[in-house]
């Protein structure tokens, strides 16, 4: 992606002040967006619709599983308390708390790492051996740690931690 384009949106966002101070339209918007595509990802059947309508009306949608509709409610109250600044930092200890925020009550193993052996159905990725896990995360923790110093590519450095995160595939679910 063009760097210039970045680093414009990047000013433009840091004048604007904290996410928190945004409109409400604008947070209720971005919230509705985010759980919907996070969670199709994984397998919640709710459409974008659906998901507007549960958060915007706290509605129940009939013939949806109970399960994707606490979801995307635990979803949603996860990114209020991010966005509320109640979560400091993205380490291994707030990535189990985030986890187990969103799934508490949906997975049985909610904010703990897996203890198996994961496959990613339709990739030829293979997530590593749940041997390497926390020496993985470890790793993956303090590369970040080292990249909150230089907080000049902010867009950039947040990709690649997430992208090496998802790399590892530290959740069974």
């Amino acid at each position: 992606m063009d760097r210039n384009i970045l680093n414009k949106l990047r000013v433009r966002m840091l004048d604007r002040g904290p996410v928190r101070n945004l409109p409400e339209k604008t947070l209720q918007e971005s919230f509705i967006l985010n759980t919907w595509g996070t969670n199709a990802i994984e397998g919640n059947t709710l459409t974008l619709d659906e998901v507007t309508k549960v958060i915007e009306s706290g509605m129940t949608v009939p013939n949806r599983p109970v399960r994707d509709l606490q979801e995307t409610v635990q979803h949603l109250s996860t990114l209020a308390e991010v966005v509320s600044g109640k979560i400091r930092g993205i380490n291994m200890e707030s990535a189990l708390g985030l986890h187990d925020m969103i799934f508490h009550g949906i997975l049985t193993d909610a904010g703990q790492w897996r203890r198996v052996n994961v496959r990613i159905s339709g990739s030829r990725y293979s997530s590593p051996r749940v041997e390497k896990l926390i020496s993985l995360l470890q790793e993956w923790e303090k590369h970040y740690m080292s990249l909150e110093m230089n907080r000049e590519d902010v867009f950039s450095q947040a990709a690649a931690m997430h992208f090496g995160f998802e790399s590892i595939h530290p959740f069974s679910d």
